[in-house]
């Protein structure tokens, strides 16, 4: 389950029961069988589970020529969480959305390329 790898392990008992022909029934808890960790009898299981939190992004683009020396290009970013613990609070950041204003347009006259073009950006974050 998610939540066992999420906390990093499993910590599991069991117990057998059974009735003999004469007297009372007997029963046994489980024990994990390492005596040296000072607990000798009836301790659980651990099974520890290495949490790999790591997350992939990609980047397209779609380019479009609309007019001669003008483009129009869309972005695709997309995070995916690729670990195997759940992940939250995932966003994207691109420093090149960050260079155009609101409206589209390049926010430093230093940035403005010789052709003109409209960037769209699509980002999406998805689970493995």
């Amino acid at each position: 389950m998610q939540a066992d790898v999420d906390a990093g392990g499993v910590s599991n008992t069991a117990t057998g029961t059974g009735t003999p022909p004469t007297g009372p029934a007997v029963t046994d808890v489980s024990d994990d069988g390492i005596d040296t960790d000072g607990n000798t009898t009836d301790d659980p299981t651990e099974t520890i589970i290495p949490r790999q939190p790591t997350l992939k992004l990609t980047k397209s683009l779609d380019r479009k020529q609309v007019f001669p020396f003008v483009y129009d290009i869309t972005y695709t970013v997309s995070v995916r969480n690729t670990g195997n613990v759940t992940t939250t609070n995932i966003g994207i950041r691109d420093d090149l959305a960050a260079a155009l204003d609101a409206c589209g347009r390049w926010a430093s006259p230093q940035l403005r390329l010789r052709v003109l073009v409209a960037r769209h950006w699509r980002m999406r974050a998805t689970t493995a």
